[in-house]
């Protein structure tokens, strides 16, 4: 079991995926919406949270919800918080 990613962490990569300030990147922000994640950026999410936090199970989880709808927060406390770990 992997350890918890810390909110902050998680937060800079995906500032850097989504080429946006770390000051736009909130847990309510939803990936589409707010931070304008295109196909590409999507996949680099999910290859994130594959790759640096060895999450399993997560493509299938993630293509089963609204993409327009899903925040930040729901991703990181369904897969990356000390909860779901």
């Amino acid at each position: 079991m992997s350890p918890p990613v810390a909110w902050d962490d998680f937060a800079a990569a995906v500032a850097e995926i989504a080429q946006q300030p770390p000051d736009r990147v909130t847990r309510d922000a939803r990936v589409v919406e707010d931070l304008a994640l295109d196909s590409v950026a999507l996949a680099e999410l999910v290859v994130l949270l594959i790759d640096d936090y060895e999450v399993g199970g997560v493509a299938r989880a993630l293509d089963e919800m609204a993409w327009s709808r899903l925040t930040l927060g729901r991703i990181f406390d369904d897969h990356l918080s000390a909860a779901a770990r």
